[in-house]
């Protein structure tokens, strides 16, 4: 077996050209690193830039012009209405209507309706010559020509009402009588009025007489309403 043994000398300069070859490479690679450690860093310290504002478009502001205005109106000028005066008139009637009788009521009575008899009058005593359009006689008694008795009023009859009645009448020359007056009342209005009725409207009488002709005269007539009991 040769052993060979190298010079020390030798086995430097070996090392030397082994290291003179990495270096150059090594420089390389490390030359990059730190090239982009740089770019890197200057990436970083690049001020962020602000976005960009977009101007907002150009608006044009429109101004409305105002309404008219309305015109006044003016208001129609109103008449002015005097109050008239009004005069009232007192209504006239072109045929007023006549009253109207009011219809008997004949009521029956069980014993009749008694009135006093009449009396016959007296020979009337000669006065002398006739005078033009002679007064009414004074009151006297009258004779009967028809002479009948009066309804009962139902009211007076229902409550047992009884009376005599005294009336003053004035008979005309044919007998009729002209007027009917209550000399004396019964006391009860329905009684007196149904007599002073029924001898206005139903009665007569015989013409007075005086110095041969009927004149008038005034009489005095009672009128009895009396109820019997059985």
């Amino acid at each position: 077996m040769v052993l060979s043994q190298r010079h020390p000398h030798a086995h430097a300069a070996g090392l030397q050209q082994a290291i003179s070859r990495v270096e150059p490479v090594r420089i390389l690679g490390i030359a990059g690193a730190i090239a982009l450690n740089v770019a890197a860093l200057m990436l970083l310290m690049v001020p962020v830039s602000a976005p960009m504002r977009i101007a907002p478009p150009d608006q044009e502001i429109f101004t409305l012009p105002e309404p008219p205005k309305p015109k006044p109106v003016e208001p129609e000028p109103v008449p002015i209405v005097r109050p008239q005066t009004i005069r009232a008139t007192a209504p006239t009637l072109s045929n007023p209507p006549k009253p109207q009788p009011m219809p008997d009521q004949d009521v029956i009575v069980p014993d009749g309706t008694d009135y006093v008899p009449p009396t016959l009058a007296d020979p009337m005593p000669d006065i002398g010559p006739t005078l033009p359009n002679p007064d009414p006689l004074p009151s006297t008694r009258l004779e009967y020509a028809s002479a009948p008795a009066p309804a009962y009023p139902r009211e007076a009859l229902l409550n047992g009402i009884q009376g005599t009645v005294v009336l003053k009448v004035l008979v005309d020359v044919d007998g009729k009588p002209l007027s009917v007056e209550i000399e004396r009342s019964s006391g009860n209005r329905r009684l007196d009025d149904a007599a002073r009725r029924q001898v206005l409207r139903k009665w007569m009488f015989r013409p007075a007489i005086r110095d041969g002709r009927a004149v008038q005269v005034y009489g005095i007539v009672p009128v009895n309403f009396s109820l019997s009991l059985q």
